[in-house]
């Protein structure tokens, strides 16, 4: 990303995600409140958090964000399931979290929120780039583009989305 670009709010709303999930994932919080306090917003990247968003802005990236820690946080059994089978040597407890997070992301959007597949590798590419050690950015190309051509190939079958209702709980209880 070069700097003055102006970054786009999906952007910032999958980074802010990442952030949520990767917080969730470290540690138990039952506070929900307590973990949006502490995810609120891009502190540690400022390059990243342009100064001049609006309110409404603002607000768009952090609902797009918790839809986004919704929809995974339901989904989760079933990217993991996706990512399991693209990696059978390598198991999920063995992945950085940050990678692993932003691989569940990038499926999540790609299977269940109708994202193109090139644009949720790009995205995940560029996120792990961000967040990642200096190898996870192919690590998660690899993944991801593994699992895109085995679902256009079919030789995976996509599971379907897990319950509505379980997605609208967890979007109410993400966003109140």
């Amino acid at each position: 990303m070069k700097r003055g670009k102006p970054v786009p709010i999906q952007h910032l709303a999958r980074i802010r995600a990442l952030q949520m999930l990767y917080k969730l994932d470290i540690g138990p919080n039952d506070d929900a409140d307590q973990l949006v306090l502490e995810c609120e917003w891009l502190h540690e990247l400022p390059e990243l958090a342009p100064p001049e968003l609006s309110a409404r802005e603002l607000r768009k990236i952090k609902s797009r964000a918790d839809a986004l820690v919704a929809g995974v946080t339901v989904q989760k059994h079933l990217v993991d399931e996706m990512i399991a089978g693209a990696s059978p040597h390598w198991d999920t407890a063995r992945m950085l979290t940050v990678d692993l997070n932003t691989i569940r992301l990038a499926l999540y959007e790609m299977f269940y929120a109708d994202v193109p597949p090139a644009v949720c590798i790009n995205e995940a590419v560029e996120i792990a780039r961000l967040f990642g050690d200096e190898e996870s950015w192919r690590f998660t190309n690899g993944i991801l583009d593994q699992i895109r051509r085995d679902a256009a190939a079919d030789v995976i079958a996509i599971p379907p989305a897990a319950f509505e209702s379980a997605n609208n709980q967890a979007s109410e209880r993400l966003c109140p």
